[in-house]
């Protein structure tokens, strides 16, 4: 007489074999969602452009990180292999894509140490590390623990010991985030909206350092600049005014040696901050790089409306350089000949 199977070893396979895909299909989705959505908040370094990136972008080229020794981004590679290895049976044993799963853990946590990304003029510095961020690791957490879990319904001993390393790596994420913090200073933050004024005036009245004002000046103009003829310029030109009422010298340098001044001669749309910075009495005859002055860049840039302003203040075309082609030369009145004098 045949003996009958006992029916509750089968469901017990079922269930190991349904909980790793169940698992594995989560956290394959928490990773897909998190390329659309919004990692990084930046801040380039010498622009003073804020910027929200979503994952896609880190995707794409975050392969670029290896040559700042944060290799991050092949967490991706991995994962991708052992999404698509636990959705079958026997591509990879249980014990190497354990492994794999805590190389792809320890390789996703040198993503705390990356600065910043790579802009086209400079470092845009992550000052925010956003929802998309943390769903990318935990995704991979999701991965490890679905594999954990299997583990403690076969073998208790081991899954306890495999239990004891997932919580490390949870530790270990913990300690970075604490070690390793982003976000821009007090007086960035206020200087990242046109209004209201009262935050950058409070961080003004704090009497930050010298290096501080200039950096918050030449954001300011910066912002200026990009906001001229738009509807935010009125409230970028009062806080260029904050600023330049708290003591900062209007004709403060930035790192490539050009004056406020020199900025804003070469936009055809600041005239307003021109005008600005020309009432605070900034010298129109400052040179800066290639010994340039202001006229030269108003000319070179196509500014005639500056051109005209900076002629009124005082500017002056520097001998032996031709008249700007651009604007007819100032009429002189004709003297007067004693025969038709009064």
């Amino acid at each position: 007489m045949e003996t009958p199977s006992n029916p509750a070893p089968q469901a017990a396979s079922r269930l190991r074999w349904r909980l790793p895909r169940w698992t594995s299909f989560l956290a394959a989705g928490m990773w897909g969602l998190s390329i659309a959505m919004p990692v990084w908040e930046t801040l380039s370094d010498e622009r003073g452009v804020w910027q929200t990136f979503n994952g896609l972008w880190p995707l794409l080229l975050g392969w670029l990180g290896a040559l700042m020794y944060c290799p991050a981004w092949f967490a991706n590679l991995l994962a991708l292999l052992l999404f698509i290895c636990d959705f079958g049976e026997g591509i990879l044993s249980d014990r190497v894509r354990w492994w794999l799963g805590l190389i792809m853990l320890a390789l996703a946590a040198t993503a705390y140490y990356f600065p910043g990304l790579p802009d086209d003029y400079d470092m845009a510095v992550i000052t925010a590390r956003l929802s998309g961020f943390y769903l990318w690791l935990g995704s991979f957490l999701v991965f490890v623990v679905g594999h954990a879990n299997q583990t403690s319904r076969t073998n208790p001993g081991l899954g306890l010991r495999r239990w004891g390393v997932v919580a490390l790596f949870v530790l270990l994420y913990g300690i970075l985030e604490l070690t390793f913090p982003v976000g821009a200073t007090p007086m960035q933050q206020a200087l990242k909206n046109p209004a209201p004024l009262t935050p950058l005036q409070a961080e003004l009245a704090k009497h930050p350092s010298e290096a501080q004002m200039a950096d918050a000046y030449a954001s300011a103009v910066r912002n200026a600049m990009r906001a001229a003829s738009g509807p935010d310029e009125a409230g970028r030109l009062r806080q260029v005014e904050a600023i330049l009422a708290a003591g900062v010298p209007v004709d403060l340098r930035d790192r490539n040696g050009d004056t406020p001044l020199l900025q804003a001669s070469r936009s055809p749309r600041a005239k307003a901050l021109l005008d600005l910075l020309i009432r605070s009495r900034a010298d129109v005859n400052a040179h800066g790089m290639g010994d340039q002055c202001a006229l030269d860049l108003a000319d070179d840039f196509g500014n005639p409306e500056g051109w005209k302003l900076l002629v009124a203040a005082g500017a002056t075309i520097p001998k032996g350089r031709p008249k700007n082609p651009h604007i007819p030369p100032p009429t002189t009145q004709p003297a007067t000949s004693p025969a038709t004098a009064p």
